[in-house]
């Protein structure tokens, strides 16, 4: 399916995939380790099948790509961390800040999830930016981060 969306969009001047990559980012974002992991899967063949054209779907998939690294169910968690090294390319840290907006508005969300395993993965996500990312495209987001991280702590 991945290969297809590129090549109406390469060939036929027919562009589905921003559709197609917000479609997983939801998956991505599923309560159930089953969806997330079946998405986790997704998303890795659709950043493999766009090749240079990956960049353009970050800004959905990358926030969510990051947390589920963090996540509870194990099959969830190693297939991201393979995902992540394989899509990012040893671009993990320019790539979040690149999208740093979309990163922290997803991780302050996940962090107010009903699910307590998914505001676990946002506090160890919210933590890493704070230990491993340069803290000038994070000081903006701080007091963000902060409140959420003492919502989640109460």
């Amino acid at each position: 399916l991945c290969s297809n969306i590129f090549e109406l969009k390469n060939n036929k001047n027919i562009d589905y995939s921003h559709d197609m990559a917000k479609h997983i980012a939801t998956g991505l974002a599923d309560n159930w380790s089953q969806v997330r992991y079946a998405s986790s899967v997704a998303a890795r063949e659709f950043i493999v099948q766009a090749k240079d054209q990956k960049d353009d779907y970050f800004k959905y998939l990358i926030p969510r790509m990051c947390l589920n690294r963090y996540y509870v169910a194990q099959g969830v968690k190693l297939y991201s961390l393979e995902s992540w090294i394989l899509c990012t390319e040893d671009r993990g840290k320019e790539i979040i800040i690149k999208y740093i907006k979309e990163v922290v508005d997803y991780y302050v969300e996940a962090a107010k999830a009903d699910n307590h395993a998914v505001r676990e993965a946002a506090c160890h996500c919210i933590a890493e930016l704070a230990t491993k990312v340069d803290h000038d495209p994070i000081r903006p987001h701080v007091s963000d981060l902060l409140e959420v991280l003492i919502l989640c702590f109460k």
